[in-house]
């Protein structure tokens, strides 16, 4: 597993086959996405060896990393360095590639950190 130092909170993630296992996302709308590193879980499944592993979002409410303007309703997909982004009218069409709802909006287009429902479709 890759160390916690590497991989930050809020950053989309993937299943890599490296022996790492997870990276960040590094591409836009990529379909190898499982989910966001998350600091903000209620149950974690799997957590016997805390240790070695990252917990990640699948499903409810958590925070992700992005750097645009978000109205509440937009549908996300990955970007590159970990970011999620506004998906495309075309892109929403695209099966496998949408990570989440916004849950709050963001009226700027600074670094920051906000709520989504996680969707994975």
């Amino acid at each position: 597993r890759p160390p916690r130092s590497t991989l930050f909170p809020y950053t989309t993630l993937f299943r890599s086959q490296t022996k790492n296992g997870l990276m960040r996302s590094s591409k836009r709308g990529d379909r190898a996405v499982i989910g966001v590193y998350s600091d903000t879980y209620g149950y974690a499944l799997g957590a016997e060896d805390s240790e070695s592993k990252l917990p990640i979002g699948i499903s409810g409410r958590v925070l992700v990393k992005v750097r645009e303007e978000l109205k509440i309703g937009d549908l996300l997909i990955s970007d590159v360095d970990g970011f999620a982004t506004k998906a495309t009218k075309e892109e929403e069409l695209i099966p496998g590639i949408i990570i989440g709802k916004v849950f709050e909006e963001k009226n700027d287009s600074s670094i920051s950190k906000i709520w989504i429902l996680i969707l994975n479709r």
